[in-house]
């Protein structure tokens, strides 16, 4: 049914409590009796608008002075009545939930005592903390406490849903998930994705039953301010308590070590004292041992169930749990070491391998190869039970000076015998001494010994001068000389001059296949009686590769003696002093360098030896033109002898 505002006429609608016109209450609105029925009123009190009628006097309450009196006050009450429904909407709204940040955490001691852990962190199911929030999470009272899973229960602040959620914040669910997630915050770290809240122990490690440890709580307060949540107890002091009585191992608590043999020669073994929960071995060599060596033992832990004593520090070591008993491995990696010195072993009688040791070689200095060493002819010893070997490249030469080094390595069946090699052995067990090439090695004769070795060469050339006369006897053919008949009989055979001639080259590698390191060269002049007439010329003796003997220091030769015959002595100088390659020096003078028109041969010179060259080469002239003079009066004998031959 159709009512009406008793103050202004207005119609309105069933169940309106208020006039929407003008704000008067309607009365029969609480008290759910109906609206009065105006429909007479508005027939029987109906005046045109045009008539001029005074209302005031009319009857009807609706439209007394009194009621219109009444409006304002009624108006204003209305509006406090709605601010303050305003205000209690936004403070309910608005207000911060005051949490104990102690509710939110979640602190385990685990390990032995002395050696506990503090492991604090939000208390949130990992299972929840990854499906909602994909952060990896350990709950460590499982994973070190032991604690049953299906035992464990979480903070209220963190539950999935629920009543315990809405309870927990007093407010409903879609509010008390959103602070949970602000308090649940989470950021992409450098290791994933984690929580942005953390709690830091004050200690983290090596704690004992009693210790006092002080839980810090750090987060972004103006973060949860914006979300209406405040923490209150944000540093707090836990006891700990609960951790296990524990015994340390000591690996080499009663280990020994014992040593048999002789020095140099002795075991060691691992006698007694072994823990059971060890195996052990030797790190290092346990034979071919000395008295004062160093043994190292490895102690190896023979269990696998164990828990790190810090999961970031490893070499911290470990602890588990046997036999209801707790045990504590302070060693990095599940293994540590310990050095034993050796001791006790049989001493063994030294020997000097280099002793009266000699060398075999080839060649002698500057070119000369060492090619092997013999030990000492008196000990036996060592040439039964040692060897030794030059310490150098294949093949290389030495000049007096130079050092080369030789090795010695001996047998086991040495130390058997009772014996040791002088000396500090290397990492393969050789000992080594340096050795100089001296005088009591071989050598090439050269310019300061070529007087001693061309005279003890000399029954040599005296074979080789016998030699050359007997096959040229009854021959006319003598190379690079013409004769005018074959030779009747040598009337004289001559020493004129004697040379030595080395190699220039500075290393062995640089001389050429065939090539000889030194020469003595003696020039005789032949005077023959030829069939028809007689003659003159000479002859260049040539034996190279001259060294002397270790044994008494005299010089030979295994080679032949070559021979080369000139027409003239000039020529045969000439020849004798310019060998390519050579150093060509008149015995008992300086060097006879090559003509002046081989630049490269002076360059090589010295500037004594150009003086001296230029000497040898005057004396040289001054020789062939005695013997083109000699020639030329040989010529007139022959002249004469044909005449007087028949």
């Amino acid at each position: 049914m159709a009512k009406f505002c008793g103050n202004c006429g207005k119609p309105a609608e069933d169940g309106e409590k208020f006039c929407a016109a003008c704000g008067t209450p309607f009365e029969d609105a609480d008290n759910g009796q109906p609206a009065q029925d105006n429909s007479a009123f508005e027939q029987s009190n109906a005046v045109p608008f045009n008539s001029g009628a005074d209302f005031s006097d009319m009857d009807g309450g609706a439209v007394k002075t009194s009621g219109k009196n009444m409006m304002p006050v009624i108006i204003v009450a209305a509006l406090l009545v709605v601010l303050i429904a305003v205000f209690i909407v936004i403070a309910l709204v608005t207000r911060n939930v005051k949490i104990d940040a102690k509710d939110l955490i979640d602190v385990d001691f685990v390990g032995p005592d002395g050696y506990g852990k503090c492991y604090a962190q939000l208390d949130i199911d990992p299972d929840f903390a990854y499906d909602e929030y994909k952060v990896d999470y350990t709950d460590y009272s499982i994973r070190y406490a032991g604690e049953d899973s299906d035992d464990i229960k979480y903070s209220d602040y963190f539950a999935k849903k629920g009543s315990k959620l809405e309870e927990a914040y007093g407010k409903d669910k879609d509010d008390a998930e959103d602070m949970r997630d602000a308090i649940l915050k989470t950021n992409k770290a450098s290791s994933g994705r984690v929580f942005d809240i953390e709690c830091k122990p004050s200690k983290e490690k090596g704690l004992k039953n009693g210790d006092k440890v002080t839980i810090t709580v750090e987060y972004d307060e103006d973060y949860l301010k914006e979300n209406h949540v405040k923490l209150t107890n944000t540093s707090f002091e836990v006891e700990v308590k609960g951790l296990t009585k524990s015994e340390t191992i000591d690996p080499f608590e009663g280990l020994s070590v014992t040593y048999e043999g002789v020095d140099g020669r002795g075991e060691a073994d691992i006698a007694s004292g072994q823990n059971d929960y060890c195996e052990y071995y030797f790190d290092s060599t346990s034979y071919g041992l000395s008295n004062g060596d160093t043994v190292t033992v490895t102690a190896y832990l023979d269990y696998y169930d164990y828990q790190y004593l810090d999961d970031k520090k490893p070499e911290e070591g470990v602890w588990f749990t046997d036999d209801g008993k707790v045990y504590v491995w302070p060693f990095e990696d599940t293994q540590t070491n310990k050095d034993f010195t050796v001791e006790g072993l049989t001493e063994l009688i030294e020997v000097d391998p280099f002793e009266g040791m000699t060398f075999e070689y080839s060649g002698a200095t500057p070119f000369i190869r060492i090619d092997s060493a013999k030990f000492a002819e008196d000990q036996t010893e060592l040439i039964d039970n040692a060897y030794a070997e030059i310490d150098c490249e294949y093949g290389e030469r030495f000049k007096s000076g130079d050092t080369f080094t030789v090795k010695v390595y001996a047998y086991s069946s040495f130390a058997d015998d009772g014996y040791k090699l002088a000396g500090t052995p290397d990492s393969d067990g050789y000992v080594s001494k340096e050795f100089t090439v001296d005088d009591t090695f071989p050598a090439y004769a050269d310019t300061t010994t070529a007087a001693k070795a061309n005279a003890d060469v000399e029954s040599k050339f005296e074979a080789a001068v016998t030699d050359y006369k007997q096959s040229k006897q009854g021959s006319s053919y003598v190379r690079n000389v013409d004769l005018d008949s074959s030779i009747k009989s040598f009337t004289s055979f001559e020493l004129v001059e004697s040379y030595i001639a080395f190699n220039k080259a500075e290393d062995y590698d640089n001389i050429g296949w065939g090539e000889e390191i030194n020469s003595i060269i003696r020039i005789y002049k032949a005077d023959v009686k030829l069939k028809e007439g007689k003659a003159s010329f000479y002859v260049v003796f040539k034996l190279d590769n001259i060294t002397n003997s270790t044994e008494d220091g005299s010089f030979a030769s295994e080679n032949s003696v070559d021979t080369e015959s000139y027409a003239n002595k000039n020529e045969a100088v000439e020849a004798v002093t310019t060998i390519e390659g050579y150093t060509v020096t008149k015995i008992g003078e300086a060097a006879a360098e090559a003509p002046a028109d081989e630049s490269s041969a002076a360059d090589e010179s010295s500037a004594a030896d150009e003086g001296a060259a230029a000497e040898e080469t005057s004396s040289a002239e001054e020789s062939a033109s005695a013997a083109d003079s000699s020639a030329a009066e040989s010529k007139a004998d022959d002249t004469s002898s044909e005449e007087m031959v028949p």
